[in-house]
């Protein structure tokens, strides 16, 4: 679905199969390294998490709530999102 929103970055500056590394390549610009993601995931988490429970004393140095609220709510409303966002048509 990321290729997908960012096809422009695919489409641009040459052909797909012109090589076996094309798609990698691209990849690299479109998304996060590993080590980065990680890093970015745990930041986005951590600024979450002290807003979300700042008037929670109990809850406040455990990030794990945050974690599991997220993985919760992530397998609905990322569907939800892709569903209402997504529009598909093969063909010309």
């Amino acid at each position: 679905l990321i290729r997908l929103k960012k096809k422009s970055i695919f489409l641009n500056g040459g052909t797909i199969g012109e090589s076996k590394k094309y798609i990698s390549r691209k990849d690299n610009e479109v998304f996060f390294n590993k080590d980065q993601a990680y890093q970015e995931l745990n930041l986005l988490i951590t600024e979450v998490h002290k807003k979300l429970w700042q008037s929670d004393t109990n809850r406040q140095n455990k990030l794990f709530y945050t974690e599991m609220l997220l993985f919760a709510l992530a397998d609905t409303k990322i569907v939800e999102d892709i569903l209402k966002k997504v529009n598909l048509k093969i063909g010309k």
